[in-house]
């Protein structure tokens, strides 16, 4: 089997959202089939909230495509939105899943793409009685970073622009090699540089950073909107664990990223090991010597999108250190309005 990309079209499906592990579907799959009876036009469809998670396991949408609306008991509707993805069939015990995962994002990231927070999987063959009979369909969603930026490129400078920036990526698809990729990413910023100020670079990449968790923002919402302290909002995410660590000076939060594989940053011996290990970023983590600084604006749109969801107003963020201004780590400072 090899890694396919598709594009996944728009799916209505009938769901039930839990929290737990794969070995907790097969019963709230039951209890959605049941109540989607002739409706069902479809194979499952899971949808995994990875970064929602606790030592319980995390968040799951259990879907199965219906040709209309459910609304009974906890099942309920939703459209799961076209994406593009990455593919690959596992065959076998769900317990060796891993391994087919690991093939699908080295090959990903061999064309330098980024995938999204959340990745689903279609069960062609679902057989709990017979595990090791299991056919699964790896759907690695794909972040869509090209086209926010070409959105964040009209909302900011406007169409004249964005059509300049982007005859950097005339040949650049999903197809392209990472080769082509960096030289296009270099290129467009490169110009960017020339015709934005820094204000409207950060307004232009922040827009394109990866979606933080919908879910997670609204947990410290409701913190301060009861306490209306950003304090306590800082301790609540200490408590609940899975957010970024900030540290708090004045009207300043900074907070520093953690190395995307600690492993290999610990054994790395050159400055370009330790940068391939820190980064996050399939599109430059090979390349960072390459790339102007003002890409990370990018990775600031995670805290920006955070605080603005609490705060309820606008917010900036500062690149304080970053691997493309020769730094050993990026940390981003979150200028609290007053």
């Amino acid at each position: 089997m090899s890694v396919v990309h598709k594009k996944l079209e728009e799916t209505l499906v009938a769901f039930i959202r839990i929290h737990g592990k794969f070995s907790d579907v097969a019963k709230s799959l039951e209890i959605v089939r049941n109540a989607s009876g002739n409706k069902i036009v479809g194979a499952p469809i899971i949808v995994h909230h990875w970064l929602v998670q606790d030592s319980k396991g995390h968040d799951i949408d259990v879907c199965i495509p219906v040709s209309e609306r459910i609304l009974q008991g906890e099942v309920k509707s939703m459209l799961l939105e076209s994406c593009d993805a990455m593919t690959m069939i596992h065959s076998g015990l769900y317990e060796n899943i891993l391994d087919t995962y690991r093939k699908v994002t080295k090959e990903t990231y061999a064309h330098g793409l980024p995938i999204a927070e959340s990745g689903r999987e279609v069960l062609l063959v679902f057989d709990t009685d017979s595990p090791e009979n299991n056919v699964i369909e790896i759907q690695e969603v794909l972040h869509d970073w090209d086209n926010r930026f070409s959105k964040q490129l009209v909302d900011v400078l406007g169409i004249e622009a964005r059509d300049s920036v982007l005859e950097c990526y005339t040949n650049v698809s999903h197809e392209s090699s990472l080769e082509d990729r960096v030289k296009a990413v270099k290129c467009a910023i490169n110009h960017l540089d020339d015709i934005a100020t820094e204000d409207q670079k950060f307004e232009v990449l922040s827009g394109c950073a990866h979606v933080f968790p919908p879910e997670l923002i609204a947990k410290m919402r409701s913190v301060y909107v009861e306490k209306n302290s950003v304090d306590d909002v800082l301790e609540a995410m200490v408590a609940a664990g899975n957010y970024p660590k900030f540290t708090r000076e004045g009207n300043v939060l900074y907070s520093s990223k953690q190395p995307y594989n600690a492993v290999a940053f610990a054994k790395a011996t050159t400055r370009k090991e330790k940068m391939e290990a820190y980064c996050f970023c399939p599109m430059i983590k090979y390349n960072l010597e390459e790339v102007s600084r003002t890409f990370c604006y990018c990775g600031s749109g995670w805290s920006r999108r955070l605080w603005e969801g609490i705060l309820d107003k606008p917010v900036k963020v500062d690149i304080v250190k970053s691997l493309t201004r020769d730094d050993d780590e990026c940390t981003f400072a979150v200028h609290l309005p007053t």
